[in-house]
């Protein structure tokens, strides 16, 4: 693969603990790929055991051996938009000598929250625009506790000046 785009990517491993990965970015794949050495550094994540083989081949006429899947909350490092992505795991370690990498990301893997220089597929998300109901209903509740605060502040207040009170 020539002229391969690189990202830094973390992912949950085993006991939520994050996993700073080296991943290579191959538009042409249609899959997502975990070298050994990726799957040796998530020593201990849950693994769907593949049946059988499977051959994937990208336009660059490499061809990936895998077998095993497994499901990753994946990260571009630095940013905190996460997404869940299908990963199968190579069955020989020939993948990361060619790549020096932990994983190949597949063109249809969006990870991040914007668009790099470099085309690296990465998604764009928002939070859907708020109704006008929940918007009146998150106005009363922050209304609510702010009254409430303030009887809180006043009822303190009081007893602060009864306790000065008994003292003289």
């Amino acid at each position: 693969m020539t002229g391969q785009n690189t990202l830094d990517i973390c992912c949950l491993g085993p006991g939520e603990t994050t996993v700073n990965l080296k991943a290579v970015v191959a538009t042409q794949l249609k899959v997502n790929i975990l070298t050994r050495k990726g799957f040796r550094a998530l020593e201990g994540v849950n693994v769907e055991d593949g049946e059988v083989t499977t051959f994937y081949d990208s336009s660059d006429g490499a061809s990936y051996a895998v077998r095993d899947v497994l499901q990753l909350k994946i990260w571009k490092k630095g940013q905190g938009k996460s997404g869940r992505h299908r990963f199968y795991v190579a069955t020989d370690d020939s993948i990361e000598l060619r790549h020096q990498c932990h994983a190949i990301l597949g063109g249809d893997c969006y990870v991040g929250d914007k668009s790099t220089e470099n085309d690296i597929p990465v998604a764009v998300s928002q939070l859907s625009k708020q109704s006008k109901d929940d918007k009146e209903k998150q106005d009363k509740d922050k209304k609510e506790k702010q009254a409430r605060l303030e009887q809180q502040n006043k009822e303190r207040r009081d007893r602060e000046k009864k306790q000065a009170e008994q003292k003289k």
